[in-house]
């Protein structure tokens, strides 16, 4: 029962009972060792029903796994299939860039549409106007880190020391410049 109360504590207002009376949390995977055992009681001969109410779980959840297991030979629970993340090539990266650099007002949908009228892209591998907009962002923010670490660190000698002298004024707790 400690296990049910430790459901109950960490998922409060998210569990269910099921038809068999025990908990579980709608949405979750079963555990491993819940699947392992689900597999070795069916290969004992077992019967999908009888497991179920063996595992205190579902007849659907027994007949999921088991299905699952037969058509991969995992134990491991489906992945959700979420959006697929599209990776835009080195070379279409540049040109848009480039179409930025000389039309600094374009939208991502114009650069889009340039791709493909220019064949950089088919319609196949045309980047979408949100990957075309997280790869503006990318390259602004790289050009902000470099503008900021460009002017951090390239000062010119005379402005360099009168830095120094500014910072060993505050470490110092005095606020005027030293010549």
């Amino acid at each position: 029962m400690d296990i049910h109360n430790d459901l109950l504590r960490s998922n409060k207002g998210h569990t269910e009972v099921n038809q068999l009376e025990d908990l579980f949390v709608n949405g979750s995977p079963l555990p491993d060792s819940s699947r392992t055992r689900i597999i070795e009681l069916a290969h004992n001969g077992m019967h999908l029903c009888d497991i179920s109410r063996c595992l205190q779980v579902s007849n659907s959840c027994v007949s999921e796994v088991l299905a699952h297991y037969y058509e991969t030979g995992s134990i491991k629970p489906r992945t959700i299939e979420g959006s697929k993340s599209h990776v835009v090539e080195a070379d279409v990266v540049e040109k848009i860039a480039q179409y930025k650099c000389e039309t600094p007002s374009i939208f991502a949908w114009e650069i889009c549409y340039r791709l493909l009228v220019e064949n950089i892209c088919n319609s196949e591998n045309v980047p979408s106007v949100s990957s075309i907009n997280k790869v503006l962002r990318n390259l602004k923010s790289k050009s902000i880190d470099t503008e900021t670490s460009s002017n951090t660190y390239s000062t010119s000698e005379d402005s360099n020391s009168e830095n120094k002298h500014q910072i060993n004024d505050i470490n110092h707790g005095h606020h005027q410049d030293i010549g």
